[in-house]
């Protein structure tokens, strides 16, 4: 018989006005990362603090070359308007 496997349940730590403020999102919204400069952006994560791997920027740079970012400032304006 294959083993079973109990979900995960979310434990609420906060006070009663953030639990209803989530509930009126519906579940709570993603947290935004901390504001940074851009030159901190470039090394820093700003989830974890710690530094981009060489590996990350492996995969950035490669990010980088697709077809998509050479139309992203006119993807993105035309989206925004």
């Amino acid at each position: 018989m294959p083993p079973s496997f109990d979900r995960k349940r979310k434990l609420d730590l906060g006070d009663s006005s953030s639990s209803a403020a989530a509930s009126a999102t519906g579940g709570g919204a993603v947290p935004s990362p901390p504001p940074s400069s851009n030159d901190d952006r470039a090394a820093t994560n700003p989830w974890t603090g710690r530094l981009y791997s060489a590996r990350y920027h492996e995969i950035l740079d490669g990010r980088l070359k697709l077809p998509v970012y050479q139309f992203k400032d006119r993807l993105v304006e035309a989206v925004s308007k």
